[in-house]
Formats: C-alpha cells, sequence, structure tokens
C-alpha cells in the first residue's frame, strides 16, 4: 500500500473524526497517525487534503447533489459523501496526481471503508463530476475561443478601415 493512500486514508478517517467532534486537524492528524506510521510528507499531504476538502465542503455537496439526482443527496452515507469531498478536493488542488488515478483510489477508499456497493456509487458519481466538469470547461475554452475570432475580426476590421484612411 503507498504512502499516499495511506495518507488517503487518514485524511477519510480524519473527515469523520470531525463531521463527529470538531477539533484541531494537525492534533487529529497526529493521533491516526500514531498507530499509522506516515513520514512527514505524507502526513502533510492528509493535512493539506483534509484542510482543502473542508474550505471547499459547500461546493461540494452542491456538485453531489446535482451528481445524485435521483437520489436525495441526503441519504448519501457519510463515508460515501467524504470519499466524494475528499476525491473532488485533490482534484481541485491540481496537484500531480493524474484524475484517473484519483478516482481509483477513491472507489477503494469507498470499497475499503464501506462496501463493494459504496465503491460503484462512488465511482458513478465522481464519473459524473468530472464529465460535468469537463464539458463545462470545453463550453468555456469554445466561449472564449469564439470571444478572441470575434476581436481578431474586429480589429482586422480597424485596421482594413485605418488602411483605407491612410492610403485615401
Amino acid at each position: 500500500m503507498s504512502r499516499r493512500h495511506t495518507a488517503r486514508q487518514t485524511a477519510v478517517q480524519a473527515l469523520c473524526w470531525l463531521e463527529s467532534q470538531p477539533g484541531d486537524i494537525q492534533t487529529i492528524i497526529g493521533d491516526l497517525v500514531d498507530s499509522g506510521g506516515l513520514d512527514d510528507d505524507s502526513i502533510q499531504f492528509a493535512v493539506r487534503l483534509t484542510q482543502r476538502t473542508l474550505s471547499g465542503q459547500d461546493s461540494y455537496n452542491e456538485e453531489l447533489a446535482v451528481a445524485v439526482k435521483n437520489r436525495d443527496s441526503d441519504r448519501v452515507g457519510r463515508l460515501e459523501r467524504i470519499v466524494i469531498r475528499l476525491a473532488l478536493a485533490e482534484i481541485d488542488s491540481k496537484a500531480d496526481v493524474p484524475v484517473s488515478v484519483i478516482l481509483d483510489e477513491s472507489v477503494e477508499l469507498a470499497g475499503e471503508f464501506v462496501d463493494e456497493d459504496a465503491a460503484a456509487f462512488v465511482n458513478g458519481v465522481l464519473d459524473g463530476v468530472v464529465r460535468q466538469r469537463s464539458e463545462r470547461t470545453a463550453d468555456a475554452v469554445e466561449l472564449d475561443r469564439s470571444n478572441c475570432a470575434t476581436r481578431v475580426r474586429k480589429r482586422f476590421r480597424a485596421y482594413i478601415i485605418k488602411s483605407r484612411i491612410d492610403s485615401d
């Protein structure tokens, strides 16, 4: 098992702990790590991931609600919700980890902490969210290209008009 995977497990446990009783992230992760044997880099990774997950929790919950249209998002299991938020936070961190690896890790975490049905559910939700984000990004890029082309055409027209005026 990789150190990053163990750090993600620790982050899931810390987020679960923090939902039950508020506390200091460093202290909670420190208590969890005493039995996990993580190195300092992995501990810092777990801390940063936990902090990102907490800071983006509201937007991740909104994305989750949209992704589970046919299911009341309040009925999504606590651990599934935590794993999904954690994955979205890691994706948003623009880390050097490919999205496919983050998705695989999340499915594995859901399977470890809950069961195979939870793993399948997490996979489906994250796949939907990632696709939706990609579509929004593609639309934004297309809009930007369209705006850029419009600006180029306007500049070209202005140049042509100016050249005609200068030549007269």
